[in-house]
Formats: C-alpha cells, structure tokens, sequence
C-alpha cells in the first residue's frame, strides 16, 4: 500500500471512534435501539470526519513535510482538531471543561488511529 493510500484510510478510520462512543453512549432518540445508535454513528461520524478532513488533513501534510509524523504529535494533533470542532460545534453556548476533556481525548485516539494507518500502511 503506498502512501497516499495509506494516509486516506486513516484519515477515513480516524473519526470511527469518536462516532461509535457518541452513538452507543448519547443515541439521537434517547434509545438504544438499532435505529438510533445507526443515525448517531451517521451523523457523528460526519462532524468528525469534516475535521479529520479540513483540519487533521493540513496538519498532517505540515508535519510529513517537516517530517515530524510521530505517534504522539498525532494524538496531540487528533486533540487539538476535536477540541476545535468541540467549540465550533458549540458555539454561543458555553463549553464545559469535561466535555472538552472528553473530545480531547477522542481526539487523540483518533489521531493514533490515523498515524498507524499511515505508520504500518507506508511499508507493505
């Protein structure tokens, strides 16, 4: 797999995570049912997605260019772009700080699981 391949399947892996906590933890009805945590995942999968996209996405460019794509630079990275979409999402209202602990740390699974796509897909 080269590369570039490699980069797009983490950048589309990145926002499962955070989508499937969303839509097993807080279904758009209320209910846990089959429909619902569906339509959670859809929609929260978007969201995140649009951030992996428009702001992990440079980011990452940044860092290959500087050749500074590290585990823990990513999962900074992944932190920094879900707290950004934490309050892009949020705004008007007020952001509490558990909440932007919470899409921290989302954020940076995400960002692990972007940079071993891109780690361990770069050599086969």
């Amino acid at each position: 797999m080269k590369k570039l391949t490699s980069s797009v399947l983490g950048l589309l892996a990145a926002p499962i995570m955070p989508a499937v906590y969303f839509a097993f933890l807080y279904p758009i009805s209320g209910y846990h049912d089959f429909a619902s945590i569906y339509v959670t995942y859809m929609l929260t999968y978007q969201f995140a997605l649009i951030g992996a996209v428009f702001l992990g996405g440079p980011i990452f460019f940044l860092m290959n260019k500087l050749k500074m794509v590290f585990w823990w630079l990513a999962m900074i990275s992944g932190a920094f772009v879900s707290i950004v979409v934490r309050v892009t999402i949020t705004s008007g209202n007020s952001v509490d700080f558990d909440s932007m602990v919470l899409f921290a740390a989302l954020g940076g699974v995400a960002g692990l699981v972007f940079w071993i796509f891109w780690r361990f897909g770069k050599d086969l």
